[in-house]
């Protein structure tokens, strides 16, 4: 196996070994039942500090073959994670998985 082959079994494994139940739901499309890793957004505000603010949005990274980043509507689709509804901004492919960046407001 080369090294990218190695990395991009890591990632899948780390979906399945760390992954939690993310419930998909393509706009017009039925549900699925994947699971994923989620990394809700922190901040870090640093006022008055020698830094300025940090922030990344909440993301979800899911098998690729779970979530077809050209299928990804930004319109409609949303994601159920632990009971919250997250509407989907984005999609971006990296090898076996996909990174969906995720919004609690259906307009940002």
């Amino acid at each position: 196996m080369s090294f990218a082959t190695d990395i991009a079994a890591l990632d899948t494994e780390a979906i399945d070994l760390f992954g939690v139940p993310v419930t998909y739901q393509p706009d017009g499309g039925a549900q699925v039942e994947i699971k994923g890793i989620f990394d809700e957004y922190f901040m870090l505000p640093g006022i008055g500090m020698d830094y300025n603010a940090q922030s990344t949005s909440p993301a979800v990274v899911v098998k690729a073959h779970d979530v077809d980043p050209d299928e990804v509507s930004t319109e409609g689709d949303v994601c159920d994670i632990d009971g919250v509804t997250w509407h989907v901004k984005g999609a971006e492919r990296s090898g076996d998985i996909v990174i969906l960046k995720l919004s609690r407001d259906a307009t940002s």
